[in-house]
C-alpha cells in the first residue's frame, strides 16, 4: 500500500515537471518567432524601400519612410507564426541616409503554467513578455 502512495506522488511529479518544461518550450518558442519575425521584416522593409531612381543617379541609397513603414507592418504580420498572445510594434528609429530602420516589438504569450498556478495562489499573471529591439543599417562599401 505504501508503494501505491510514492508512486502516485512520483507521477504527479513527472506530470508536473513535464507539463512545466512544455510550457517553458512554448515560452521559448513564441520568444524566438518574435526575434526572428522582427528581425525579417525589419530587413525586408529596408530593402524594399530603397529609392532605386536616387541610386541609379547619384549612387546613394535612400528610403523612402511611408513605403518602409508599411512594408514592415505587412512583413511582421506575414511572419509571426505564434498567433496567441498580444504584439505591439513601435518604429523609434528612421534615417533615409543613410538607411537606418529601428524597430522594437513587445509579445505577450499565455502561460499555461502559470494560469495553472493561479489556482493555488490566487494570483493573476497568466501571460509573459517578450521584448526584442532591431536596428538594420545600409552602409555602401567603396
Amino acid at each position: 500500500m505504501a508503494w501505491t502512495g510514492k508512486f502516485a506522488i512520483g507521477l504527479l511529479i513527472i506530470v508536473l515537471f513535464t507539463y512545466f518544461t512544455l510550457d517553458i518550450g512554448y515560452m521559448q518558442i513564441a520568444d524566438m518567432d518574435n526575434d526572428t519575425s522582427l528581425e525579417r521584416a525589419a530587413k525586408a522593409a529596408l530593402s524594399l524601400s530603397v529609392n532605386r531612381g536616387v541610386l541609379r543617379e547619384s549612387e546613394q541609397m535612400v528610403i523612402n519612410e511611408e513605403i518602409s513603414d508599411e512594408a514592415f507592418l505587412r512583413y511582421y504580420a506575414e511572419n509571426a507564426n505564434t498567433k496567441s498572445g498580444l504584439r505591439q510594434i513601435q518604429i523609434f528609429g528612421f534615417s533615409a541616409y543613410p538607411p537606418m530602420l529601428a524597430v522594437e516589438s513587445y509579445t505577450t504569450a499565455k502561460s499555461n503554467f502559470l494560469q495553472f498556478t493561479n489556482t493555488f495562489d490566487g494570483g493573476d499573471k497568466q501571460y509573459t513578455v517578450s521584448h526584442k529591439k532591431e536596428e538594420v543599417i545600409f552602409e555602401s562599401k567603396n
